[in-house]
This record gives structure tokens, C-alpha cells and sequence, in this order.
């Protein structure tokens, strides 16, 4: 697999210190990507790998048992060529114990490396002895006393009985142990346990294999279990009780939770997620263009490591409000009032349609990469849009503006792709089907007039199902890579702001411009008890109720960036503010409500949730000519002279200045500057994160 060979090539190069520590029998399918590869380092090697990891473009993922496995990482890369998703297990420690409670930890990894060989010029393994001292210690724990409690009692039950006839470690894990054995050297081994293993001695060591070799008494196991876990007692954590009172918990919590999940009652994420959030990637693609079937080898390639979720917009379930007006709009029908009738049918589609898209909002938050069937689009009008208008000569306006509503709602996707095929070509592939109908349909997509300016169009009439395939794969994994945005645009009016944030939503939709407090009603009621005081007292001294609401709404804003950080849960879509928190900072503190003390301890504050700060800048005059020519608005600066502007300016940018001493950030100056690359130099800082 090419891009397994990459990855071992670089560790190469870069020299770090590795070697895939366990399941070597197995090494062949690790390499073809068959198995994950479990990478054990050197933690003095641990920068290089994470550059190697960058330069590769591997994605950091996490599971639901990262909170209690220690030492253990997961890195998933992309074969492109292949179509297959590459798992690394990176481990820097030699973490053992039972399957719910990795609890002993071997002070070992320097030995365990320093005998490593190089198999068939592809990938550094341990010796013989090495991994043969690791697996019986790892067997023995596995099948002692304490995972054997945690077993269902029919399990339980099955090892009781039946150990004598089918033997207690069944399947691979046996035959690794019976194949490792046949490679060791006696006297290697006995060099390696005195050398490396000093906390076990011979006799220990030598029950544990008469054990496993015999492998016909569960109570064998117990035994030698007890054995060992004395001798590894100065390497675990904590005692006996709380190793199974913690695999207890994760086992029947998870156990609880699959429960829950086969009777539709919680969608709880079950898989990985990628570190930079969940994805809604969409598809739109005429009759035949293969949208389905790309949907599904998408969704087959990333379920292997991801937590996968597939929406289809275009065919929503049902919910309350739109069996509701179903059933409204059948009983119009009865009634004969047919076109009413239509009307509510089309209203119940697009409410349970924006109810779909919801569910997909809510999946991605949750870490899901979600793959959407169909979205509506400006300049489609033949599929997934609004329809009451065209009923009746527009008479139900009020029924078509609820309507428009819903699927204006039904918006913020992370990635389109437009599947075009040629409609005469479609005919082809779909010859029972409406030749009118098919060619309106596959025409608005083949037509590129409307195109979203960030989709990625792929002409399945020119590409083969595998070449649509790679091509795709490669584009999901850039935008997987790339984290959210996380950022706010400062600066005074007419400067651009509200402009360039246009341009950055038309490129990229899931964005968010303000911090949502509504959503967090105990968090408003936590400010008001706190800070209704001091912002009262702010009111009575400036007589500005500007001042008032911003204190309030800053305050409000601190505590939900702290909650979001607090939870590692912020919202899965870029952050992109205008007139946020530090353009709020900035007014409180030009209106002398925070000292420079109280300034630089908020910015502190603000640092740990964005990534950096855009400050737009432009001469004052400049300024001045934009805001007294703008039409339709009320700023301030329109109703003052040139010389109370300039003043006004003044004070402003002394606090912006400030902000930027203290944060990082990039200065843009938009006089006599395109739109374009003023949008270039705003993109462009983001590349490195």
C-alpha cells in the first residue's frame, strides 16, 4: 500500500526511533493496510513524528475510550490511489492491562526498541524474544481474573465448560502466542528477561508459558494472573478494586449506550472523529450522474475509522409539524380545495426537510462527517425548492413566504460537489424515465451559471466511478485537514468589515458571526446576577445605554467561550466575528470601564478561544468620504465633521493598537486595495494552522 510505504519512508528518513510492537504475525496485512499499524516511539522522537504526520496530512482522531486509554493516539491517513484510510496507533508508552483498563505501565520502551530489526527493508519490528516476553504478559492479564468478571455470564459460562476442549485464548491471539514461540532462542530469551524484565523472575515467567501452552483451565489463568500482577504491582496505577470498578463502568456504559441506540433512542457518535470537527458534505447531481453510488463507496472508504452518517434532504423522514400538515393537506383534497391542497403538501416537504438538514447540523456537531443527499440551491428549481408559489398565480403568499423560510434554513454546508453528466448521456443511462422531466432536471446541473462559488464540480460523463472516487476522497480529506476558523474582524466603519465577511460566507457557508448567547438562557441569567450592578453603575457614569449593553453582552460572551472550551465543544463551523468580544473590550476600555490591568487580563482570556485577530485599517479621510457616501445607514460618523471624525477615529484605534501589542494579528490596509486580495490576505494566515 503506497501510502503505508510514504509513512515508514519518512520515519526513515527522519530517523525515528520505532517499531510496530505487537501482532507481527499478522505484519503482512498491517502493511496492505488490512490492520491497524501500532506504532510504538521514542517520546524524544515524539516532534519529528508530528511534523511527519503534518507533511502526510494525517488527521488526529479521537475515540470515546481516549479519556481513560493513556498513552495511546490515533492518526488516520488517506491512499488516495487505493481508496483506503490508513489507522495508526502511535503509542510512546507500553501501556498493558485488560481491554476496559490499561493500568500497568513497563518502564521498558528504551530496551524494547534497542533490539529492533528491519523486516524486508519495509518496517522496524521487535526481536522474537521482546515481543514474545510482551504477548505472554499481555495473554495472562487479558484472561485473569478480573476481565473474566466483567464477561456476560453466558461467556462466563462458555469458558467454564468448554476451556479443556476449545482452550481459553482462542482464535489469533493463540496462534500468534504458538507462532512467536516456534521463532524464539532459548538462551535470547533468557538474556532478554534477565536484561529487560527484571521485575519478573524465571519462575514466574516460566508458570505464565506452561499456562498458555497448556491454555485448558480458565482457573490456570487465575492463578498465574495473581502471580503476575503482584510482580507488576510497582507499574500500575492503582490497586485491584478500582482497575475493575473502572472497567466496569466504561464496559456497561458502553454497553448501555448500544442498547440505547438499537431502539432509536440515542445517537450517541460511535466512531472516531477528526480532531479539526465534523463535516456536512453534500451532493447534488442530476439523473444518472452517479450521485448515489458515490455517496455510498464515500461513505464505505470513511466508516472504517469515522463515525459516518448519511442524510438524504431530497427524501426526509417525517416529523410531528409535517404529518400534520400532510394530513391538513389530505383533508383539503377530500374537501376538493385541491390546490390548497398542494400547497400544505409542499409546506409539510419542506418542513420535514429542514428538519432533516437540522439532524444533520446536530450529527456534526457531534464529531460525524456527514454525507448529504441533495440541498437546495439557488438556480435549481426543478428539485428540493420552494413550490407554492407556483401554484394558483402566487395567491397563498403567505403559505409560500413560510415556505421560502424553511429552505432558507437550509444552509451551511462544509463541502459541495456538483455531479454533472451531459442530459443527452443521462438518456442513456436511464431510458425508462421521462425524457422531459430528465432533461430540465440534469440540465439545471449541467448548466454551470448558478454554481456555487464553493463547490467542486466533477463531470461523471468524462470520469470513470473510480476515477469520481479518488477525485473525491482526495477534496473530503483537504477539508477534513483544515481546521474551523476561529477569528474576528476589528476595525472602524468603512474599513471593509462587513464586506469581506460576505466574501469569506460565499466561499465558505458554515459560518457563524456572532457568539449565539440566546441558546445559553442560564448563562444570560448568571450574567445579569452578576454584572446587572456594575453595568448599571457604568449607565449612570457614561449615560450611554451602548455602553451598558456591551458590558452586559461581553461578560456573557467570556462565559460561553469558557463553557465552549471547558467541554472541547465549540461549534463545527468557522467563527468569524464582527463586532465580537474584543471590538467590545475595545469600547469598554475607551470608555474608561477597564483599566489596562483589567484590559490585558480579559485578552488573555480571549486568546485561548481564536486564533488571531484581523485588524482593517484605512486613511481617516478615506474613512470619512466612504461613511458620508453610504446610502441607507445611520453610523455615527455620518453626523459629524471631518475634525470630530478624525477624533472619534483617534480613540478608537488607540484601543485597537492595544489589542494588537497583545494578540496576534494581521493588519490589513484596504485603501487602494481590490476586494480580492484583501479576501487573499485574510485566507492566506490561516494556512499554517
Amino acid at each position: 500500500m503506497k501510502g503505508i510505504e510514504e509513512f515508514l519512508l519518512q520515519l526513515e528518513k527522519k530517523r525515528i526511533n520505532y517499531v510496530h510492537w505487537k501482532s507481527n504475525t499478522n505484519i503482512q496485512d498491517a502493511l496492505k493496510g488490512v490492520d491497524d499499524l501500532d506504532i510504538l516511539v521514542d517520546s524524544k522522537d515524539k516532534a519529528k513524528l508530528l511534523k511527519v504526520f503534518k507533511s502526510l496530512n494525517f488527521i488526529r482522531a479521537y475515540s470515546n475510550k481516549d479519556a481513560w486509554q493513556k498513552g495511546i493516539f490515533h492518526y488516520v491517513g488517506v491512499d488516495v490511489l487505493d481508496k483506503k484510510l490508513i489507522h495508526i496507533h502511535l503509542h510512546f508508552k507500553l501501556s498493558l492491562g485488560y481491554d476496559y483498563d490499561k493500568c500497568f505501565t513497563l518502564p521498558i520502551v528504551n530496551e524494547y526498541l534497542l533490539d529492533r530489526y528491519n523486516y524486508k527493508g519495509k518496517i522496524f519490528l521487535p526481536t522474537y524474544e521482546n515481543e514474545y516476553c510482551i504477548l505472554v504478559i499481555r495473554l495472562i492479564l487479558k484472561n485473569s481474573l478480573t476481565p473474566f468478571l466483567l464477561h456476560l455470564p453466558t461467556k462466563q459460562f462458555a469458558l467454564l465448560i468448554d476451556a479443556d476442549k476449545k482452550g481459553v485464548v482462542r482464535g489469533s491471539g493463540f496462534r500468534e502466542y504458538l507462532d512467536l514461540k516456534s521463532k524464539i532462542n532459548p538462551q535470547k530469551l533468557e538474556k532478554c528477561l534477565r536484561t529487560n524484565y527484571p521485575f519478573i523472575n524465571d519462575a514466574t515467567f516460566s508458570y505464565c508459558e506452561s499456562v498458555l501452552t497448556r491454555n485448558n483451565s480458565i482457573w490456570a489463568y487465575f492463578k498465574a494472573g495473581k502471580k503476575l500482577k503482584k510482580k507488576l504491582s510497582s507499574y500500575r496505577d492503582y490497586g485491584e478494586f478500582t482497575s475493575f470498578r473502572k472497567a466496569f463502568i466504561r464496559l456497561y456504559t458502553i454497553r448501555f449506550y448500544a442498547l440505547l441506540r438499537k431502539v432509536k433512542f440515542f445517537n450517541k457518535i460511535d466512531g472516531k472523529k477528526p480532531c479539526n470537527g465534523g463535516r456536512i458534505i453534500a451532493f447534488v447531481g442530476g439523473d444518472g450522474a452517479g450521485k448515489t453510488t458515490t455517496i455510498s463507496n464515500l461513505k464505505k472508504t470513511l466508516t472504517n475509522q469515522f463515525a459516518v452518517k448519511a442524510i438524504h434532504v431530497g427524501k426526509p423522514g417525517m416529523t410531528f409539524l409535517g404529518l400534520a400538515l400532510r394530513v391538513f393537506s389530505k383533508t383539503l383534497l377530500l374537501l376538493k380545495i385541491k390546490e390548497l391542497s398542494r400547497a400544505f403538501g409542499y409546506l409539510s416537504i419542506a418542513v420535514n426537510r429542514k428538519n432533516e438538514f437540522q439532524k444533520a447540523c446536530k450529527y456534526r456537531d457531534k464529531g460525524f462527517v456527514v454525507l448529504q443527499d441533495r440541498i437546495p440551491l439557488k438556480g435549481i428549481t426543478t428539485m428540493d425548492c420552494p413550490r407554492v408559489h407556483t401554484l394558483a398565480n402566487g395567491k397563498y403568499k403567505w403559505l409560500s413566504r413560510i415556505e421560502k423560510k424553511q429552505y432558507k434554513s437550509i444552509n451551511g454546508v462544509d463541502l459541495l460537489f456538483v455531479m454533472k453528466l451531459n442530459p443527452e448521456i443521462a438518456l442513456q443511462r436511464r431510458p425508462d424515465d421521462n425524457p422531459d422531466e430528465l432533461r430540465m432536471r440534469s440540465g439545471q446541473i449541467w448548466n454551470n451559471d448558478w454554481i456555487a462559488p464553493y463547490a467542486f464540480e466533477i463531470n461523471t460523463g468524462e470520469n470513470n466511478p473510480e476515477e469520481v472516487q479518488k477525485i473525491l476522497l482526495k477534496i473530503v480529506w483537504e477539508n477534513l485537514n483544515k481546521p474551523f476558523k476561529r477569528t474576528e474582524i476589528i476595525g472602524l466603519n468603512g474599513t471593509g468589515k462587513s464586506t469581506l465577511l460576505k466574501k469569506f460566507t460565499e466561499n465558505s457557508p458554515n459560518v457563524t458571526k456572532n457568539i449565539p448567547i440566546k441558546k445559553h438562557p442560564f448563562l444570560i441569567l448568571k450574567t445579569l446576577f452578576i454584572h446587572s450592578i456594575p453595568a448599571l453603575l457604568l449607565y449612570a457614569k457614561s449615560k450611554s445605554f451602548h455602553v451598558f449593553k456591551h458590558y452586559l453582552h461581553f461578560n456573557a460572551s467570556i462565559y460561553i467561550l469558557k463553557l465552549w472550551r471547558k467541554h472541547d465543544n465549540y461549534p463545527s463551523n468557522n467563527l468569524i466575528l464582527d463586532q465580537g468580544p474584543f471590538f467590545q473590550l475595545a469600547v469598554l476600555y475607551k470608555e474608561g470601564c477597564f483599566d489596562k490591568t483589567t484590559f490585558s487580563k480579559y485578552l488573555i482570556e480571549l486568546q485561548k478561544s481564536f486564533h488571531k485577530v484581523f485588524l482593517l485599517t484605512a486613511p481617516s479621510e478615506i474613512l470619512y468620504d466612504r461613511v458620508m457616501n453610504r446610502k441607507n445607514s445611520n453610523g455615527r460618523g455620518q453626523y459629524m465633521s471631518f475634525e470630530e471624525f478624525s477624533d472619534f477615529c483617534n480613540d478608537y484605534n488607540n484601543s485597537f493598537d492595544l489589542i494588537c501589542k497583545h494578540v496576534h494579528h494581521t493588519i490589513i490596509d484596504t485603501n487602494n486595495i481590490s476586494q480580492e486580495n484583501i479576501y487573499a490576505n485574510f485566507i492566506r494566515p490561516f494556512d499554517g494552522i
